[in-house]
C-alpha cells in the first residue's frame, strides 16, 4: 500500500509541476492536435482546431478528472501487459478489455466514468494516454489505428 501511495504522491508531483500551463500533445495516431493542462480536480482538455472567425477560441474543452492519470498508471502496472487503446465516443461501445472501456466500467476505481460531463463519456483513450506518455509513465504506439499502450518503468 506504502508504494501505490508513493507512486500517487509522484504522479501527482508531476501534475503540480505543470499546474495550469498548457502544454500541446497528438492524440495517438498523430491525427488530432489537442492541448492540456492541470487544474485542482480535473485534467482540461481542448482540441486545437481553431476557429477562423475567432483566432483565441479553442476547440471543444473535455474536463477528466485528475485522479484519472495515477490511476490508469496503477491500472498499467496491475497488468503488465500491452493494452489496445480502443477510443471511441461516448455512445460507442469500445471493445472488451481495452483502455476506454476500463475507463467506464463500474469496476474501475471511480466506479465509472472519468469524464467531467456528457462530452467526456469517451474519447478517453484518446487523450488520456499521450498525457502518461507526456511525463515518461507509459509507452503509447503511434500507428494509424489499433494503438497500443503498457506500463514503463521511470525514474523521473
Amino acid at each position: 500500500m506504502a508504494k501505490m501511495n508513493d507512486e500517487r504522491k509522484r504522479v501527482e508531483n508531476l501534475l503540480e509541476s505543470d499546474k495550469g500551463k498548457w502544454i500541446k500533445l497528438a492524440t495517438p495516431a498523430q491525427s488530432k492536435p489537442f492541448e492540456f493542462r492541470a487544474l485542482d480536480d480535473v485534467i482540461q482538455i481542448r482540441t486545437t482546431d481553431r476557429n477562423e472567425d475567432d483566432p483565441d477560441e479553442k476547440g471543444t474543452p473535455f474536463p477528466y478528472k485528475r485522479r484519472c492519470i495515477a490511476d490508469l498508471r496503477q491500472h498499467l502496472e496491475n497488468n503488465q501487459d500491452w493494452h489496445l487503446l480502443g477510443a471511441k465516443d461516448g455512445e460507442e461501445m469500445p471493445k472488451t478489455g481495452c483502455i476506454e472501456e476500463w475507463a467506464r466500467s463500474d469496476s474501475n476505481p471511480v466506479g465509472g466514468y472519468y469524464g467531467e460531463n456528457n462530452y467526456t463519456q469517451g474519447r478517453f483513450a484518446s487523450f488520456i494516454p499521450p498525457i502518461l506518455e507526456y511525463y515518461h509513465l507509459a509507452e503509447v504506439e503511434h500507428n494509424p489505428s489499433n494503438n497500443r499502450m503498457r506500463y514503463k518503468i521511470s525514474f523521473l
